[in-house]
């Protein structure tokens, strides 16, 4: 019955109608209500799956102690509140317990953990608190361990180590703290998301034996450490998420061996140093060998008899939609990646660090890549040219370093950018032309670069002011020779009508003296004329 247009409630007596029942799947519809008690008479009932609903009111008691063979129970997705379970779990062949994103609240009943043979449990996306039970480690066989987006608190306890089958671990978004469980038996790890709690000290050196790790998230919590070199070995590992920790040193040449991640977050950290030049062995969505993130791993089926049902759901290890969710930072947003496109997304983020040197040339080389995001940093030297071969970029972000010289004109080139800045640096030139993508990045992109101009910046590369033209050489020469006989003609001309009046007042005695003070002025007057011309410009 499910996924259909089904709507109402479910029929109070459907246990007293149906009691051999063995398999009642009436999920994704629109239900509303409750779950009846009547249920309860279901006792060769295995599989339940009533998620995706809009269900509502508690768990009744008849159905924990009534379904004693149940394997199968998915409520997730509805309204369902109070606690897990009101009453003590008597229910030893449950394999799949999912409850996730209701709004149960409590803590976990220890009496959860009674059954052995339990090898899923997600009870996330609720108001639980209090404590993970140390009971957890006798439920040997627990595969898939989620319980994030709770209020739990406090450390998590050793027993969990006990879990030597656990592919998926998801504590994330809680209050948890102390130190991440050193658990070397788990061999066969592959998801282990913690971010978003308060989790110190070091990444325990256990997880090297985890060689089947695929997706590390240890965001947002209070690791001081190093990268360590060990990280490395686990060369199945494609999602690496380690923002806003305390991490510090160099980023270590040993993280290059990672041939096949396609997501590497390390930004909000105090790493310094430069960023290794191998760093072009790292895949980003080039890598052959692929975990598929879309399909679910096939494992224990409901039925040992065949049924006409959806392939996905016959299988006891369903992955629920946001088991595989990611959060990266792409073009300047938060998103959400899961399921399949985790196959074709790829990103590396380096921002806020300390991080300096130049920028190498062989990230270039990762033509996989959709996004880059490298800001924040005290990058210095040049954008490397080889960055037009990121033929799949979609962000590119440099922002806030030290970078100078020239914007490369050939990343006019990158026809799937959308999201670009090389704001705040020392880079002079002209910004690239506006042709394909670069058409539509305004000034922000470019902002804080005092030696930029061109389109869309307001300062232009062709100055307005006129140009004087510089003096020809012959021309001076020619004015030169015009002043010197004018001087030369003026001061003959002088000489001759000084030498005339002399003559003619000397025997004159009465005026000489008037005369000879006359003479003195006009010979003054004829030398400040001189020194005028002399210092006047020409």
């Amino acid at each position: 019955m499910s996924k259909n247009h089904m709507s109402g409630q479910i029929p109070s007596h459907i246990g007293s109608l149906l009691p051999n029942l063995q398999l009642l799947n009436m999920s994704r519809n629109s239900f509303h209500g409750s779950i009846p008690p009547s249920i309860g008479n279901m006792r060769g009932l295995t599989t339940l799956e009533l998620s995706h609903n809009t269900l509502s009111g508690e768990i009744p008691v008849d159905l924990a102690a009534g379904c004693v063979s149940l394997s199968t129970l998915k409520l997730s997705n509805n309204s369902f509140h109070g606690k897990i379970f009101s009453t003590c779990l008597n229910m030893t062949n449950m394999n799949l317990l999912h409850l996730n994103n209701n709004h149960f609240v409590g803590t976990i009943p220890p009496s959860l953990f009674n059954n052995s043979g339990l090898q899923s449990l997600d009870i996330g996306d609720n108001h639980l608190s209090g404590r993970i039970p140390s009971q957890i480690g006798d439920t040997s066989k627990l595969s898939t361990l989620i319980l994030c987006r709770n209020h739990f608190n406090g450390l998590v306890p050793f027993e969990i180590c006990k879990l030597q089958f656990l592919h998926f671990l998801d504590l994330s978004y809680n209050s948890l703290s102390g130190p991440i469980p050193s658990c070397s038996n788990f061999t066969d790890l592959k998801f282990m998301h913690l971010e978003n709690n308060l989790f110190s000290g070091f990444i325990p050196r256990a997880l090297s034996s985890s060689s089947s790790m695929i997706s590390l998230n240890i965001r947002h919590n209070y690791i001081d450490d190093v990268i360590p070199v060990w990280i490395g070995g686990l060369s199945r590992l494609r999602i690496l998420l380690m923002k806003g920790n305390n991490l510090h040193g160099h980023i270590p040449n040993e993280l290059c061996q990672l041939k096949n991640l396609s997501l590497l977050d390390l930004s909000y950290n105090n790493l310094f140093g430069s960023l290794p030049s191998c760093i072009n062995n790292l895949t980003f969505g080039r890598s052959i060998f692929l975990d598929d993130f879309s399909v679910g791993e096939v494992s224990i089926p409901y039925f040992s008899y065949p049924l006409n049902v959806d392939t996905r759901d016959i299988y006891f290890y369903e992955e629920r939609e946001e088991l595989k969710e990611v959060e990266f930072i792409t073009k300047r947003m938060e998103n959400y990646y899961k399921g399949g496109i985790l196959n074709y997304m790829s990103g590396i983020d380096v921002s806020c660090n300390q991080l300096t040197g130049e920028i190498p040339h062989e990230m270039g080389q990762l033509s996989g890549l959709h996004s880059m995001n490298l800001s924040h940093n005290q990058f210095a030297g040049p954008i490397p040219a080889t960055f037009k071969n990121l033929s799949q970029i979609e962000s590119l972000d440099l922002s806030h370093n030290k970078l100078n010289g020239t914007i490369p004109s050939e990343l006019i080139e990158l026809y799937f950018l959308s999201v670009f800045s090389v704001a705040y640096n020392n880079l002079s030139g002209r910004t690239p032309d506006k042709k394909n993508q670069f058409s539509t990045f305004n000034e922000s992109s470019y902002e804080g670069n005092q030696l930029l101009c061109g389109p869309p910046l307001s300062k232009s590369c062709i100055s307005t002011a006129p140009i004087s033209e510089a003096p020809n050489e012959e021309d001076e020469n020619e004015d030169n020779e015009n002043i010197v006989s004018f001087y030369g003609s003026f001061a003959g001309s002088y000489l001759v009508f000084l030498i005339g009046t002399i003559g003619v007042i000397y025997f004159t005695s009465q005026r000489r003296a008037m005369c000879f003070l006359y003479v003195v002025d006009s010979w003054c007057a004829f030398r400040l004329y001189k020194l005028y011309g002399l210092f006047s410009c020409k």
